[in-house]
């Protein structure tokens, strides 16, 4: 979702000239994304083939993913307090009803990639969490990860008794 928001904002910031948001300059919607695809298929692997070499570099990944997703909040947070501040910028522009339309929505997807990014830090804290309790906690252990059961056993019901009869007590 992020790396789209960043396209889009990229693509409507191309014809106008004039204050935009910082986060676009800065490209935060772009490298962020791509450190979270990475650390997220990376997360996968390591959960599909446990094997220490997988987990030790899914560890590392989500700790720089959560480090790019701190910085990206407080860069989406100041291109936010910036850019809103700017709206009387549109009034000396030639069409003030689209320039104000633009940097309305602008300032919509920035907010949108900042619920994303601190979405996007929870997981890659909580994924860091579990990825250095499994190799700092046990460090010559053999670790064993447990898959969720995905097939929950049946079970047949209670056979009835004709003419909805009960058994004798004394059985």
């Amino acid at each position: 979702m992020n790396l789209s928001l960043g396209i889009i904002m990229l693509c409507v910031l191309l014809p106008f000239r004039g204050i935009n948001p910082i986060s676009v300059y800065v490209g935060y919607p772009l490298w962020g994304s791509v450190t979270f695809l990475a650390s997220g298929s990376l997360s996968i692997v390591a959960g599909n083939r446990t094997t220490k070499c997988l987990v030790e570099s899914s560890l590392g990944l989500n700790i720089a993913s959560a480090v790019n997703a701190s910085v990206g909040i407080i860069i989406t947070s100041l291109s936010l307090a910036v850019f809103s501040s700017t709206y009387f910028g549109c009034m000396n522009s030639g069409m003030p009803g689209t320039c104000t339309m633009i940097k309305s929505m602008l300032i919509g997807m920035d907010g949108l990639v900042l619920t994303l990014s601190v979405l996007e830090l929870c997981i890659a804290v909580s994924l860091s969490a579990f990825g250095c309790q499994v190799t700092c906690c046990n460090p010559n252990s053999v670790v064993f990860i447990m898959p969720s059961n995905l097939r929950v056993a049946e079970t047949e019901p209670t056979a009835s008794f004709p003419g909805g009869s009960m058994p004798p007590t004394e059985q």
